[in-house]
């Protein structure tokens, strides 16, 4: 029962008592005589308003001691003894330190937000300017490579012709690398925002396709493609999602083991989306997912979907256009 309700029953009764001591003072004169049931009335009022304002009164008070021996850190059984202290003062001071704590802690978790999004900003600035100068040393050690191989100034043995195609791959790698790392940088800051529009599922399949099927004829993996022309179109960036897919389907191509098949099925899912499944017999990912795989997964979140993985492939789900009814 509510403390509200506890102290309108203790004064019911009163009212009750009042009521009959107005008819005490009209009949309590000395040529009246009072009814007998106006006296039991007035007894019974009075007894009852006693007994529950008593009842009430100590147990407000035994919570208020409670809640003061809490408030305090101590034993209520201790507090309830010491008549001396004023509860309330102990409760409104607790409240007023706690409130006091919450505010700070509210300003310390601000000030610590907006130190973690300078910091933040400050990495992103320096991987920017690392990664612009790696692009640059590779642009400047990859020309001459280039131009050796292209016209080799005197005899190359078959040896040097190989060393020298081996570094040019290894620059043309780390220069694949440096410009997935800046798209991974601008799409975390911002720069590079998703511009989705109603797709064809073939249609962005198509150039992933080329890409896996180009890898598979050199890893003799079979790559089987099922795109119902039923399912509804996709509502994507088509730049991000095509790279996005890419990575993955190229990825899956390159884990799964010689001879073996590699399925791309294409099917409704769930609340208006699509889901792209890849399904390759190949083993779990060891170690964190690569730097392709990373940016793959930003450009499917940045098109409010996922990827999930698991031992039998990997599925891609995306926001499908939605049919609104005529």
């Amino acid at each position: 029962m509510k403390i509200g309700q506890r102290l309108l029953l203790g004064v019911l009764p009163a009212l009750l008592g009042v009521f009959a001591v107005i008819g005490l003072a009209y009949w309590g004169r000395y040529d009246r005589e009072a009814p007998r049931l106006l006296v039991v009335i007035a007894v019974v009022a009075a007894t009852l308003s006693l007994l529950l304002a008593w009842r009430n009164a100590r147990y407000v008070r035994d919570r208020i001691e409670e809640l003061a021996a809490q408030a305090a850190g101590a034993d209520p059984r201790a507090a309830a003894r010491d008549r001396d202290v004023d509860e309330i003062e102990t409760i409104a001071s607790t409240v007023a330190g706690l409130t006091e704590a919450v505010e700070w802690a509210r300003d310390e978790g601000d000030r610590r937000a907006q130190r973690a999004e300078a910091r933040e900003h400050e990495y992103a600035g320096i991987v920017e300017q690392l990664t612009q100068a790696l692009g640059a040393r590779i642009q400047d050690a990859s020309l001459p490579l280039h131009v050796l191989l292209a016209s080799p100034f005197g005899a190359l043995n078959e040896n040097q012709e190989e060393m020298l195609g081996t570094a040019q791959a290894a620059l043309d790698t780390a220069d694949q690398e440096v410009r997935r790392l800046r798209s991974l940088l601008a799409l975390d800051r911002g720069e590079r925002i998703a511009a989705p529009r109603p797709m064809r599922a073939d249609d962005l399949l198509k150039p992933a396709l080329a890409v896996a099927q180009a890898r598979a004829s050199t890893t003799h993996v079979t790559l089987h493609v099922d795109v119902p022309d039923t399912v509804p179109r996709l509502v994507v960036d088509p730049q991000q999602a095509q790279a996005a897919l890419s990575e993955i389907l190229v990825d899956a191509v390159t884990r799964a083991a010689a001879g073996s098949d590699v399925r791309v099925t294409v099917r409704d899912g769930a609340r208006d989306h699509v889901q792209i499944v890849i399904a390759h017999p190949a083993a779990e990912r060891e170690g964190p997912p690569s730097l392709e795989q990373r940016l793959a997964a930003r450009f499917i979140a940045a098109q409010a979907g996922t990827i999930v993985e698991s031992s039998r492939g990997t599925v891609v789900e995306l926001p499908a256009e939605r049919v609104m009814p005529a």
